[in-house]
C-alpha cells in the first residue's frame, strides 16, 4: 500500500480497483479521511453495498459496467490519485484515466 496515499488530504478524485480485500479497505478509508472524492471498481452485489457502507462515493460495478465509459462521462479531465492492484489490462486502463498531473 503507498503510504503516500495520507498526503493527499483533499487532492481531488481516488479511483480504487481491486476494493474488497483488507488493504483495499483499508486505502478507501484513508482516502476519505483525506478528503477525497472516493470512486471504487468492483463485482458489484454485496460488494457494492460494502463499498457504499465504507463511504465510497460513486461505485462502479465492474460485471455490468465499463469502468472506462463511466470514468470518460463522470470525470472527463481524469481521475488525480489511482490505487490498482490488479495489473494487465486494468492496469493500462488506470495509467489512460489519470488526469494530467494525477
Amino acid at each position: 500500500m503507498p503510504c503516500a496515499v495520507m498526503t493527499f488530504g483533499g487532492y481531488g478524485e481516488f479511483l480504487m480497483v481491486a476494493t474488497c480485500e483488507g488493504t483495499g479497505q483499508f486505502v478507501i478509508q484513508l482516502a476519505k479521511l483525506a478528503g477525497n472524492t472516493v470512486v471504487a471498481a468492483c463485482e458489484g452485489g454485496s460488494n457494492s453495498k460494502l463499498m457504499k457502507e465504507l463511504g465510497v462515493d460513486i461505485v462502479i460495478d465492474y460485471h455490468s459496467q465499463d469502468i472506462k465509459m463511466v470514468l470518460m462521462k463522470e470525470f472527463s479531465k481524469g481521475i488525480d490519485i489511482i490505487y490498482e492492484s490488479v495489473g494487465g489490462d486494468m492496469l493500462k486502463l488506470c495509467f489512460n484515466a489519470l488526469a494530467v498531473h494525477g
